[in-house]
This record gives C-alpha cells, structure tokens and sequence, in this order.
C-alpha cells in the first residue's frame, strides 16, 4: 500500500476515515487529486486533474480532467475532459465527455459519448455526440453530427450536423443529411 507524490506543487492524495486506498501515484503538475476509495491510480502531469472513486486510472497530463466512478481508464491529455465509466479513453482534446463502458474519444472539442452506450468510437471533430443505449458506432471528425438513441452498428465520417436514427446506417461527409428511425441500412452521401 504506498501514496507517492514525486514531484509538484499543491498535489494531494486524499483518504478519509473509513476509505480504502492502495497504490496511488502523482508524478508531477501542480493541483492534482486522487481522493478516497480506489486503487493502481496514477496521475503524470498537468493542473487540477482529479481520479476519485475509481481503480485502475491513468491521467497522463492535462488541465481540470477527471475520471471518476470508474475501472480501467486513461485520459491522455488535453483540458476538462471527463470519464465516468469503465474501460475507455479519451487521448486528448478539449471538453469532452464518455459515460457509458468501453468507449473512446481520440481528440476534438465537446465530443460525448452518453450513458449505457457501449464499444463506440469518436475520432476529433466538434460537438459530435452518440446518445444513450448506442453500440459499435462511429463518429469520424466533422462538427455537430449526432447519433440518437438505441442506434447500433452505424458510422458518420465528418460532414456539419449530419443525424442518424436507424441502426447500421452510414452517411459519407456532407450536411444536414438524415437517416431515420424507420430506415436501417441507409447510406447518405454528400449534400
């Protein structure tokens, strides 16, 4: 059982009275927090990055990202990205957001992944979002392309605001384009 702080300014491993702590780790940064229950957290880097609640967790560097609630996650870097889940990453970016298990955010800004969505990939782009209770879907760059609810097995690669609600569906760029709810297997592409 060891908490270690290497280096750094301001950092802290947290344990209140009845918590159950092994094996934390911050190397350097200045603000960063592993607080009570969990175990095998390490933080690398950065400022005010925090690993509550959770075992298994990797903050490389970064500023105010977070994982909580958690098993067996790495945020690689970049600012105010948070995990509340098990089993995913988000290796960079900015503002960006996975709630559901097995998940992964590869850069961009205000990307999210929400609750009980599973096994779902989003590679950069702004404001892209995959909904509640969707599974192996991806979401390849663009800007405010969505996938609603209960949708599974489908892709969008980029395009602006782009919809998909049917399952094993694709849309191929473009904007504004929509496959519906009652539609599987569309493909859109273009404007």
């Amino acid at each position: 059982r060891f908490h270690s702080i290497l280096s750094g300014i301001n950092n802290r491993t947290a344990t209140g009275g009845a918590a159950t702590s092994d094996n934390f780790l911050i190397v350097n940064g200045s603000g960063n927090v592993i607080n009570s229950i969990g175990k095998s957290n390490m933080i690398g880097n950065g400022l005010n990055n925090r690993i509550q609640g959770a075992n298994n967790n990797t903050i490389i560097n970064g500023l105010n990202s977070q994982i909580t609630n958690g098993s067996d996650n790495i945020i690689g870097g970049g600012s105010v990205n948070n995990i509340a889940a098990n089993n995913s990453v988000v290796l960079s970016g900015n503002v960006n957001r996975i709630f559901g298990n097995n998940n992964a955010i590869i850069g961009g800004t205000g990307n999210e992944i929400q609750n009980n969505s599973i096994n779902n990939v989003i590679v950069g782009g702004a404001g892209n979002i995959i909904q509640t209770n969707s599974s192996n879907n991806a979401i390849l760059s663009g800007t405010g392309n969505t996938m609603t609810a209960n949708v599974n097995f489908s892709y969008v690669s980029g395009g602006l605001s782009n919809l998909i609600q049917g399952s094993h569906s694709i849309i191929l760029n473009g904007s504004n384009n929509q496959v519906f709810a009652n539609i599987k297997g569309g493909i859109v592409t273009g404007k």
